[in-house]
């Protein structure tokens, strides 16, 4: 008998929508009394996007929240409940399920870049509909007059009519304020739910108003989980840890769980008996070792971690669209533009370090676990861009992992797979693109240069260049070394011109063979009568620097050889004068020849 199987639960859905619709679920429910019974007041957990943190805060919600209503019912709980690990547990049920008022506030979309004021207006609308949702769930017949009106000014924080003025106060004051009430209201102490509490210190890093948004959050945060009578506890996730930031300057009993952390290791994403388990649920057995290759790699507290947003939606490809070909579905997910700025901004000051992590190696940098958004953006630093690209889970550590040494503690790290390798090279990408405003302004440079009758100026440029350039193909045995320096010239020239089919060509046959590059441009930009100048580029790579000269020299000699000029002369009649170049490369720098060849 075949018995239907449950839906892979894509989409994000939250915690009660996966086991109500019963869609698919790798439990985490065990890790419920963990996190309860921790000593701490306040937790920070520190994971990159779409690692479940979203969906593990409804999982605590859903068993913990009361029923303002009627405290003694916990059917909700016991229905939701009843077939997981944390139901065996009965004595722990019985003390903690459907016991404390909840307040969640989730900030990923709390934010907006467009002035200061709408900025923290996104901050105060997500209080007010935190307290919004809270008044739908008390029984308003028994509250006092009093707690009516504050729960209503509560509210009013997303109201657009409330002045700033009001906001800042009772924004500063709001989760002391609903803490007390909803303890006055059930007797009972409060527990805080906030996700993504980064998301808007990320966003405005870049804008002026940064420290407005900063210090909203922190105040909100301060009043709220600093020596409140009327906390039970209070939980955080986030990306990063940004200690600095005096976000969480101050609270007592404080525990931040980083990636480093050996605890709660395995409350985020899934190790690799869960993976198993679900693709023999879905007759998927055969997939594992794509699935390891794609999405594992991760080294959370020293235990291999998948990304479990990538198991999830590649498990629906295979089943549901039938895509045989694996792909990362991680992407795009956080503060992947505000590290491109960063890398774009100085591409020398990272090209080495990454290129040896494209080419599936380690790098090893300075912990640097305090680390915020706005030093990030202003930073010279490279460990800070490393650190970074750590939290956000670009890289991860390596099995080398964290040493502490007498010059300080250092972290090994590597890319964690296949997924997250393709975003990295999607990412670089961009930035050797006229879509970056500083990549565009280095290719009219280009232009002038190869305008000019000299080849130092060439040689200056290139070799300028090339210190921030990445190769972002596989690397294999046997990559032919000159096709990655062809890769690099043809990118730039390429993307400095407009060329149509007629004026750029790479590899095209002229003469008696091949050159590596060949291309005209009018001389004058502003005369499209005028005749053009035509260029041709035959490149070498050197086994050592003491030959780069005299193989540049080789590549002028190889075009004459093989009459490509004079081709050249025949096919394009506006051409009246060919710059060729010789260029040798030796890793990271080059030289350059230059004969210009009349037409005769």
């Amino acid at each position: 008998m075949n018995i239907e199987k449950k839906q892979v639960p894509i989409d994000g859905q939250s915690f009660r929508d996966i086991i109500g619709k019963k869609f698919y679920y790798v439990d985490k429910t065990k890790f419920i009394k963990d996190i309860v019974t921790k000593a701490s007041t306040t937790m920070l957990f520190t994971r990159p996007r779409r690692f479940g943190k979203s969906v593990t805060l409804d999982m605590l919600k859903c068993f913990l929240e009361i029923n303002y209503k009627d405290p003694l019912d916990t059917s909700f709980q016991q229905n939701l409940f009843k077939d997981l690990e944390i139901f065996k547990d009965k004595d722990f049920c019985s003390k903690h399920m459907g016991k404390y008022p909840i307040i969640t506030l989730s900030f990923k979309d709390a934010w907006n870049v467009e002035s200061k004021e709408l900025a923290l207006q996104k901050i105060f609308e997500e209080l007010g509909f935190a307290a919004d949702e809270i008044k739908g769930r008390l029984n308003l017949n028994k509250l006092s007059k009093e707690q009516e009106a504050k729960l209503n000014e509560l509210v009013a924080l997303s109201d657009e009519n409330v002045s700033a003025e009001k906001k800042q106060i009772l924004g500063t004051s709001f989760l002391k304020i609903l803490t007390k009430l909803l303890f006055d209201i059930t007797g009972q102490k409060a527990i805080i739910l906030v996700d993504e509490y980064d998301v808007p210190l990320s966003k405005s890093s870049r804008y002026e108003f940064y420290e407005n948004v900063k210090n909203a959050i922190s105040n909100v945060f301060s009043a709220g989980l600093k020596n409140n009578n009327y906390l039970e506890k209070g939980i955080i996730t986030g990306c990063l840890k940004v200690a600095k930031e005096s976000i969480f300057t101050g609270l007592n009993n404080f525990y931040a769980c980083g990636l480093e952390n050996s605890d709660f290791a395995k409350l985020f994403g899934f190790d690799n008996t869960e993976v198993k388990e679900l693709l023999t649920y879905y007759g998927l057995d055969d997939k594992l070792k794509e699935y390891q290759e794609w999405y594992d790699g991760y080294n959370i507290g020293g235990f291999e971690i998948f990304c479990p947003w990538d198991v999830i939606y590649r498990t629906n490809a295979l089943l549901v669209d039938k895509k045989q070909v694996a792909l990362s579905y991680w992407g795009g997910t956080g503060n992947i533009e505000l590290l491109q700025k960063v890398f774009a901004s100085n591409p020398k000051l990272y090209a080495e370090q990454l290129q040896s992590l494209l080419d599936g190696g380690e790098i090893i940098v300075n912990l640097a676990d305090d680390i915020n958004y706005e030093i990030l953006n202003k930073s010279k630093n490279p460990d800070h861009f490393w650190n970074v690209l750590f939290s956000s889970g670009y890289l991860t550590l390596s099995t080398k992992g964290i040493q502490s040494l007498d010059s300080g503690t250092k972290i090994s790290l590597r890319i964690p797979n296949k997924s997250v390798r393709r975003e990295v090279v999607k990412a670089v990408n961009w930035c050797f693109t006229p879509d970056n405003p500083k990549y565009l302004k280095s290719l009219d440079e280009l232009i002038a240069v190869l305008k000019t009758d000299q080849s130092f100026y060439l040689e200056d440029y290139i070799n300028k260049t090339l210190l921030s350039y990445v190769s972002l193909y596989d690397t294999q045995k046997g990559t032919d070394k000159e096709s990655l320096y062809h890769a690099f010239l043809n990118g730039r020239l390429s993307a400095a011109f407009d060329f149509q089919d007629d004026d750029y060509a790479s590899n095209i046959e002229l003469g008696n063979g091949r050159p590596d590059i060949c291309f005209t441009m009018l001389k004058n930009d502003n005369d499209f009568l005028s005749e053009k100048l035509g260029f041709i580029l035959e490149l070498k790579v050197s086994p050592s620097d003491e030959k780069l000269r005299e193989l540049a020299q080789k590549a002028i000699s190889q075009v004459k050889e093989k009459h490509y000029a004079d081709a050249l002369f025949a096919k394009v009649k506006r051409v009246n004068e060919i710059r060729v170049f010789g260029i040798a490369f030796f890793k990271k720098t080059c030289a350059v020849e230059l004969k210009i060849i009349k037409r005769s």
